[in-house]
């Protein structure tokens, strides 16, 4: 059985092809620095929310940016690296490899996608979870959007119907008042009710 998934992976005929072919010392290089990246450390302070997290990720992964080409992500000398190029990608906002990537990698990264992608404010990577991934939306993506401040990103997640009546406390929480007086405002809306809301205009 265990031979049979292996013979059947769709990533074995490409890998065999790089093999055989050799991979670039520059391609070595790129993916020892993604290897040596802690991905557990990240997640951790990720799902604790620390507020270190975004400047955790960009120094993380600070040199491999600095030298890799968002295009050569995609070459298949990186599928042994698929999870830290994929967290790259959330990171840095690369839908090409997030696309191209997320559907095999490690269940602790793809379950928090939507989490690291509002986190970045990349509108464009929530779009896409939302097209493809919406039955593994995560609650803490709006959460994160509401203790960051990201206004937008709290409105764009409520108008794809991923609202969650947690945003003022958490808002309130990390001081963040446009996201607290947004969640208040449409809380009070909801309360009253269209009609109510018309007559008090008029």
């Amino acid at each position: 059985m265990v031979a049979a998934r292996v013979l059947g992976s769709r990533d074995l005929l490409p890998l065999v092809s790089a093999y055989q072919r050799g991979t670039p010392q520059e391609i070595l290089e790129l993916r020892a620095l993604l290897d040596a990246i802690d991905l557990a450390g990240l997640h951790a302070l990720l799902l604790a929310a620390d507020e270190t997290y975004s400047a955790n990720c960009f120094a993380a992964f600070a040199a491999f940016h600095k030298r890799v080409s968002p295009a050569s992500l995609l070459r298949v000398a990186f599928t042994r690296s698929r999870a830290a190029a994929v967290y790259y990608a959330l990171v840095h906002g690369n839908l090409c490899v997030v696309r191209g990537m997320r559907t095999s990698s490690r269940a602790a990264i793809s379950n928090s996608q939507w989490i690291i992608a509002a986190t970045f404010g990349h509108f464009h990577v929530i779009e896409y979870l939302h097209r493809h991934d919406w039955a593994n939306y995560d609650q803490r993506a709006m959460k994160a959007a509401a203790m960051r401040g990201n206004l937008a990103m709290v409105v764009y997640l409520e108008d794809l119907g991923y609202w969650s009546p947690h945003v003022l406390r958490w808002a309130c929480t990390a001081g963040q008042l446009h996201v607290a007086e947004f969640a208040n405002d449409r809380e009070t809306t909801r309360s009253l009710g269209a009609g109510t809301i018309n007559d008090v205009v008029r």
